[in-house]
């Protein structure tokens, strides 16, 4: 990705970069660089929920390419939300981990987990996950609430709720983020076949807010909200800004902004 998209900056992940691969997985196996450490270490030394706020936005915007919580950039198709994104942050949103929808395929490529080439089709649903402090920050109590009920009431999106203790959510029995088809011919794919479904969030995740842990101890401290949104539809094409909208709606103001 070139430094003039959407006007950020250059860490997108397409996955066809073979060094920001190799990057990507030293870390994963906790072989950092000094610039890697130089960028962690000033995570773990925020001392206000601003300043998380501050480095979650200069890293979506691709000024660092880790974060705490993620051992490369983001993703390129996160790109067309990031403007929404950062607004959510003017608001005193954090948000972790995304996904547009989106429908890949019919293509024929190598498989992630074997040297096998095969036919692959993938769907996948549009999701925001966020967190917000409760005992910190400038967002009025009860303005967090309006904005949560606004969220749970909204007939766009399915709500999770996590406190640190229990969930609650409007999320159906059976649900998923993703749907795939794999088969060794194009036409066996679009055939009748059977699909398989994925969920790449956890509604009881305790890990996603642990990578948040500073000296200071700010956010977990604040016993935050974990929050998970997901569109109704396979087909919602900007549920970053229906979360935006239920968030004016509720009267949230531009508390953060940078």
């Amino acid at each position: 990705m070139t430094d003039s998209m959407n006007g950020y900056g250059k860490n997108y992940a397409d996955g066809s970069d073979p060094a920001l691969l190799d990057r990507i997985g030293k870390r994963m196996r906790g072989q950092l660089s000094a610039e890697d450490h130089a960028v962690l270490k000033k995570w773990y030394d925020a001392k206000s929920y601003e300043d998380i706020l501050n480095l979650n936005r200069a890293f979506l915007r691709g000024e660092s390419e880790i974060s705490p919580y993620h051992m490369g950039p983001i993703y390129a198709e996160t790109t067309s939300s990031l403007p929404t994104l950062l607004r959510l942050h003017d608001l005193g949103i954090l948000t972790t981990n995304s996904q547009p929808s989106k429908v890949t395929g019919p293509e024929y490529d190598q498989c992630n987990c074997c040297p096998k080439w095969s036919w692959f089709w993938n769907k996948q649903r549009a999701f925001l996950s966020f967190m917000m402090p409760k005992d910190v920050g400038r967002v009025p109590m009860t303005i967090e609430k309006k904005f949560i009920e606004e969220l749970m009431f909204d007939s766009n999106f399915f709500v999770s709720l996590y406190n640190g203790v229990r969930v609650i959510d409007n999320f159906p029995k059976e649900w998923e983020t993703h749907i795939s088809k794999k088969a060794d011919s194009k036409a066996e794919l679009e055939s009748d076949l059977e699909v398989t479904y994925r969920k790449i969030i956890k509604l009881d995740d305790t890990s996603a807010i642990i990578p948040f842990a500073t000296e200071s101890g700010v956010l977990l401290k604040a016993q935050p909200l974990l929050v998970h949104v997901l569109a109704r539809s396979w087909e919602e094409e900007d549920l970053v800004g229906l979360v935006e909208q239920a968030a004016k709606r509720a009267g949230m103001q531009r508390t953060y902004a940078a």
